[in-house]
């Protein structure tokens, strides 16, 4: 069973510290990412098996950078979920994350139980878990 790896792409410091301290300590390998740049750099060297990615990046559109990752042979087969600050999503907000092609998606702030099971579902899925 290989290990799980997460790439979380998250502008806002304290909260992608705070991703990335809830799934290290559950045996999840963890990389962070601030803006689109880094985001694709990171994947390709990472590959990871999940990409949780805030959609309001401050260099990008978040749903221009998820194109980007799905126009690459190495990291369009990663399952992603749309992170956003916006607590009440409206119907066309979710629409458009499913027609960008994301897998899932999440309000902040993040309930961190209901956020792992989402994470672990997608894994589960495909049998990697930590």
């Amino acid at each position: 069973m290989s290990e799980a790896r997460l790439l979380i792409v998250e502008d806002n410091e304290e909260v992608g510290q705070m991703l990335a301290l809830f799934f290290g300590s559950r045996g999840f390998k963890v990389a962070l990412a601030e803006d689109g740049a880094s985001a694709l750099a990171e994947a390709r060297e990472f590959l990871p098996s999940l990409l949780l990615l805030d959609v309001g990046l401050p260099d990008t559109d978040g749903y221009d950078l998820f194109k980007k990752f799905r126009e690459s042979a190495r990291t369009r087969h990663i399952p992603a979920v749309a992170l956003t600050a916006d607590r009440v999503w409206s119907e066309r907000e979710r629409d458009r994350a499913r027609e960008a092609g994301f897998d899932d998606y999440v309000e902040k702030p993040i309930d961190e139980e209901a956020f792992h099971a989402l994470v672990d579902r997608f894994l589960a899925s495909r049998h990697e878990r930590p």
